[in-house]
């Protein structure tokens, strides 16, 4: 049974003799507690409710915050993905602002809501192409003078590998250049954000290769993302090689594919 406040007498709004009251508080807002009696008439009588009409009402400021960040990496493999976050405000509005950058490579730039990119000024974008490679995307939340930027969400798009374990991903594409006895490998490679990568280069048994200038050979960038070659006489060179990428920050480490250089010399 439902009372309320004054000198506490019997409630008769709607549903005064259930768990569910519906008091009218138009004219006589006030406190309200409950009552509950057993079939054996022990009775324990709840904590006061008090109830305001709207106008009344206090509305406790809370700032903007950011309750859920975008994913920190997505696989997309050229199909339309989602990049989404949920913020809170109190009082106020919340306005969205989705930005991409190109592989953490330039400056940010303000999407705007069309077919590739729907749902840019929401708190959840459809990308339907984000094009070759790697590409980051944030958000910038704002509510009158507030303003927050999400975390970086960082999308691979037909990634060659990827590193094993649970370790943040390593992903990486080849390209080569090879001309005769001269020619150069470049490993693109992608980590997470502010994640920094180190590279060497090995044959495909595993040992390591080494920067050399001599009269026979000279190679450089062993251990850098583009490995140089130059056979000058005949000499044994590596046939097949692979490049080891390791994240620096917290040791994910990724494997190219073996790469048969190709080399055919003939002095």
């Amino acid at each position: 049974k439902f009372q309320y406040t004054g000198i506490y007498q019997d409630s008769k709004a709607k549903g005064n003799t259930t768990a569910v009251l519906e008091p009218p508080i138009e004219n006589d807002p006030c406190g309200y507690r409950c009552v509950i009696t057993d079939a054996d008439g022990y009775s324990v009588t709840s904590r006061m409710a008090e109830v305001k009409k709207k106008d009344d009402i206090e509305i406790l400021p809370s700032p903007l915050k950011i309750t859920r960040q975008p994913e920190k990496y997505k696989i997309v493999n050229n199909e339309p993905f989602e990049v989404s976050l949920d913020a809170t405000v109190l009082p106020g509005t919340i306005k969205y602002q989705w930005q991409r950058r190109a592989g953490g490579v330039g400056g940010w730039v303000d999407l705007t809501p069309s077919s590739k990119y729907q749902g840019a000024d929401t708190n959840r974008m459809i990308v339907s192409d984000q094009g070759k490679g790697t590409v980051d995307f944030c958000c910038v939340v704002t509510s009158g003078d507030q303003k927050i930027t999400s975390d970086i969400c960082r999308t691979f798009n037909n990634p060659q590998g990827t590193a094993a374990g649970n370790n943040p991903p390593v992903y990486y594409y080849i390209t080569q250049d090879v001309k005769g006895t001269k020619g150069e490998f470049t490993v693109k490679a992608d980590g997470l954000p502010r994640h920094k990568l180190k590279y060497q280069w090995q044959s495909d048994n595993g040992h390591d290769i080494k920067d050399t200038n001599t009269e026979y050979l000279e190679i450089s960038g062993s251990n850098t993302p583009t490995l140089k070659y130059n056979v000058k006489k005949f000499c044994i060179f590596y046939d097949k090689i692979k490049c080891v990428i390791t994240c620096e920050k917290d040791g994910g480490q990724v494997e190219t594919n073996v790469i048969d250089t190709g080399i055919k010399i003939d002095f």
